[in-house]
């Protein structure tokens, strides 16, 4: 069962990295959405913006946000990764997928995961643009298959994953900020 799982994760992914059309446009923009500071940036001066205009004064979202963030990358990049030790793929070799594309493992993609993670916070904080998160975290996501740095299957897998630790993260840290105080019954 799991060679064929693989075999079909290749084949989908070369599929996927063969037909998208190469161009300069294209490269420059999924080379941008894949650079790992430029994500976790983009997702820290959002949070920033929706604090700033919805006039939230919850510093504790801010502090748990980057620890969820932080845990996230770690659980990823030096706890999954090196369990599943998958190799990356090998579709293009050129100077622009040498540079995009870490030399570490590629099961689950950390930029997937990431994106994912902090587009399921937001969305519990702010659903008046969850359809921004999600477009973003799934550009990001989409840009780790199109530069050649992961398999299908690894950004599907990273993107599971982030969501579930941002629905836990929500359960456990975000959503007693966010309850009603209990009021004493009046008598």
């Amino acid at each position: 069962m799991l060679p064929l799982l693989i075999q079909t994760d290749l084949s989908i992914t070369a599929f996927i990295f063969n037909t998208i059309p190469r161009n300069p446009l294209f490269d420059s923009f999924f080379s941008f959405l894949s650079l790992q500071g430029i994500s976790v940036i983009f997702w820290i001066l959002l949070m920033g913006y929706l604090i700033l205009k919805e006039e939230k004064k919850e510093k504790k979202f801010i502090l748990y946000f980057l620890l969820i963030i932080g845990f996230s990358y770690l659980f990823s990049d030096f706890f999954l990764k090196n369990i599943f030790h998958r190799t990356r793929p090998l579709f293009d070799t050129t100077i622009a997928h040498l540079y995009y594309c870490p030399r570490d493992y590629s099961f689950p993609s950390t930029h997937a995961l990431l994106a994912f993670t902090a587009c399921g916070i937001l969305d519990y904080v702010d659903k008046k643009r969850m359809w921004i998160y999600y477009l973003v975290a799934s550009l990001i996501a989409f840009s780790r298959i199109y530069l050649g740095c992961h398999y299908v299957l690894d950004v599907i897998a990273g993107a599971s994953i982030g969501l579930f630790i941002s629905y836990i993260s929500i359960y456990l840290l975000l959503s007693p900020l966010h309850s009603p105080r209990r009021r004493p019954r009046s008598k």
